[in-house]
């Protein structure tokens, strides 16, 4: 794995190009199967800074011992009503009913629960795999720090995996720990962002202009080769996040890959962002040469589909739908039941007949999905 060489240069080209609408989305609340597009918003009860001072809010916990004289354990088993759960790996923390209540310079009172401040956007993001700082959020893998509505900044509980429950699951849409999560459309599925109640499991977010995906919250920097975030790196990466936030800070998960097809949204494909064999997808743009795909040290191509020319890494190949694996065309030579049969010799295998939709696509119209 290389994903310490992964820089400020990709960075530019993927997150800070498609614009992420919907990345500052708080995403604490009591969540349900239905859900919000981005989920409930709480707010803090007075405006504080977001320095983080020290104190033990936000450490680790099984007890509430573990907490000091003054503080509770949020626990792993918890169905707490201010996170909809039970944070992975405790939380230490106290009722309140101002930020005044909540010890430590710069933390905050949310709902009636004292959470850990944090500075977002400090330190500034360099690689993704820039090391968590020991004095943001505690350097915790499972902490992510968000922004309120109110302008401050606090460390909220992240789990990414079911592994980090204790026999429980991993909510996609709001981070703790549950026995009933959230479930909807899996992450990279297409989705759309305007709807009342979200159809994904997690929550759905916007790239760019006209692409949206289901996602899950994470936690940018720190291990991006392990297992706390995005499910493992065979299923996610942690990598879409809100414009100017550093390591710790909130982020979004987007699908891993190894073939173009695993791609679900429409103008998403699989790029090579050197973490070994395994690619993330990422928005992409039409294009007519190689000239045309700058995103910068990446290996980028101008690779022909059956939806036309389009930017990718060309080390991942098409997948089933390799335009070059059939004789293509609508229909093949027998057009729609002639002597190719239903779609032909290579219609079915070009996507001329919808497949099952890979790339975003319903299964439906001639072209629209598969690639």
């Amino acid at each position: 794995m290389r994903a310490d060489r992964i820089g400020t240069l990709l960075l530019a080209a993927a997150l800070a190009g498609p614009a992420c609408v919907g990345c500052d989305g708080e995403t604490t609340g009591t969540g349900g199967s239905g859900g919000g597009t981005t989920t409930t918003t709480t707010t803090t009860t007075t405006t504080t800074t977001s320095g983080g001072g020290p104190s033990f809010l936000g450490l680790q916990c099984a007890l509430d011992s573990d907490c000091g004289i003054a503080g509770k354990c949020s626990q792993i088993t918890d169905n707490d009503n201010v996170l909809g759960g039970g944070p992975a790996g405790g939380y230490c923390t106290r009722t309140c009913s101002l930020s005044a209540d909540c010890p430590g310079e710069g933390n905050s009172c949310v709902a009636g629960q004292c959470f850990q401040g944090c500075s977002f956007g400090v330190p500034p993001l360099s690689t993704l795999a820039d090391p968590l700082d020991p004095d943001k959020c505690h350097g915790r893998e499972d902490l992510r720090c968000q922004e309120l509505k109110s302008g401050d900044a606090v460390c909220f509980p992240n789990c990414g995996s079911d592994s980090q429950c204790d026999g429980r699951v991993c909510d996609p849409r709001l981070g703790v720990c549950v026995d009933a999560p959230n479930v909807g459309k899996a992450l990279g599925e297409p989705c759309d962002p305007a709807l009342e109640r979200t159809d994904c499991a997690g929550t759905c977010i916007s790239i760019g202009k006209v692409a949206s995906m289901c996602t899950s919250p994470c936690v940018l920097g720190g291990d991006v080769d392990g297992s706390l975030d995005c499910g493992g790196l065979a299923n996610g990466v942690c990598l879409y996040a809100p414009d100017k936030a550093g390591p710790g800070d909130v982020a979004f998960c987007t699908k891993s890959c190894t073939t173009q097809q695993q791609c679900q949204t429409p103008s998403f494909f699989c790029f090579d962002i050197e973490l070994g064999d395994t690619g993330v997808c990422l928005d992409s743009k039409a294009c007519n040469t190689a000239a045309d795909c700058k995103y910068n040290a990446l290996d980028v191509d101008c690779v022909t589909t059956t939806l036309g020319k389009f930017c990718m890494s060309p080390l991942f190949p098409l997948g089933t739908l390799d335009p070059s694996s059939g004789t293509g065309g609508s229909g093949g030579t027998g057009g729609a039941g002639g002597s190719g049969g239903a779609g032909g010799t290579g219609g079915a295998t070009t996507g001329s007949s919808g497949g099952t939709g890979a790339m975003g696509g319903t299964g439906g119209g001639s072209s629209s999905s598969g690639i």
